[in-house]
């Protein structure tokens, strides 16, 4: 598994799932298992807009601490609206997100060329890790050229479970 080596006070932590729906269910656990190694991380996610409200009830209050801050990618529509203004003036906010947070270290499990382009949008810290998926498993839709955006790729059993997969890339 891969060194997630931050601030050990409060990392600051970027999740990339974007979509699809099992793939987002199947990658909660390392919101779990990241709050039991760095209870006072930032973990902020990339999702497609489609399932924010999927991650809406993680979201940290009162006193309980999930997800801090999820950021909706909009894609899908963006897709079909790519010559509109409002497409890009959309796109240039999420960027403007993306942004706003210097992340230690940024997490793709999805090993995807889109996933992979989201990891480069964001605000890194000089020394962050950005760890990804090195191959494909059963069942993945892995891409290779994924791996150019990132500086640490994680070598993953070729059958193992999505949220095992995950796992390995935390």
């Amino acid at each position: 598994m891969s060194n997630v080596s931050a601030n050990p006070k409060t990392p600051k932590i970027l999740l990339v799932k974007i979509s699809s729906l099992g793939d987002v269910l199947h990658n909660l656990p390392i919101v779990w298992d990241l709050r039991a190694r760095l209870p006072d991380a930032q973990i902020d996610w990339v999702v497609e807009e489609g399932y924010v409200h999927l991650l809406t009830p993680l979201l940290s209050k009162d006193g309980f601490k999930g997800i801090d801050r999820i950021i909706p990618f909009s894609l899908r529509r963006w897709k079909k609206n790519l010559l509109q203004p409002s497409t890009w003036k959309e796109f240039f906010a999420f960027r403007k997100q993306l942004q706003e947070v210097v992340y230690e270290v940024i997490i793709e499990t999805q090993g995807l060329l889109k996933s992979a382009l989201v990891c480069s949008l964001a605000n890194k810290a000089p020394n962050a890790v950005v760890a990804g998926l090195a191959n494909a498993t059963e069942f993945s839709g892995y891409e290779p050229l994924a791996r150019w955006f990132y500086n640490q790729s994680v070598q993953v059993p070729k059958q193992c479970h999505a949220v095992d997969r995950s796992r390995w890339v935390m």
